[in-house]
């Protein structure tokens, strides 16, 4: 869209020199104003979509915070119960109540 702003306001621009240069007017006023309302829609757009691009960096930075608590807790839940049911994975924070879960939950039938 940058481009685009930049090559209608080069436009606009050498269509004003050379009605200066001339002294006529080679270019409707109807023509610059049109030019004018569209190169003024396309700084709102660029405005709009700046601003949207904000709500979405601010959104991806919260969703990180997010994911980083997320891991932190992880690795302390790993960390308060280090010890794991070699069935299962759940884990236990004593030895005694993996035994106690192998022999209840994973018991043969």
């Amino acid at each position: 869209m940058d481009a685009r702003l930049q090559e209608l306001r080069r436009k606009l621009d050498s269509l004003m020199q050379a009605n200066k240069e001339e002294g006529e007017a080679i270019v409707s006023a109807a023509r610059v104003t049109a030019l004018r309302e569209e190169l003024a829609s396309l700084q709102a757009k660029r405005a709009t979509l700046a601003a949207t691009l904000g709500r979405i960096t601010q959104v991806l930075k919260t969703a990180n915070e997010v994911v980083e608590e997320v891991e932190i807790l992880a690795e302390e839940e790993d960390t308060t119960k280090p010890h794991k049911c070699p069935k299962c994975g759940k884990g236990f924070t004593m030895k005694a109540s993996v035994v106690r879960h192998l022999r209840t939950v994973h018991a043969r039938k």
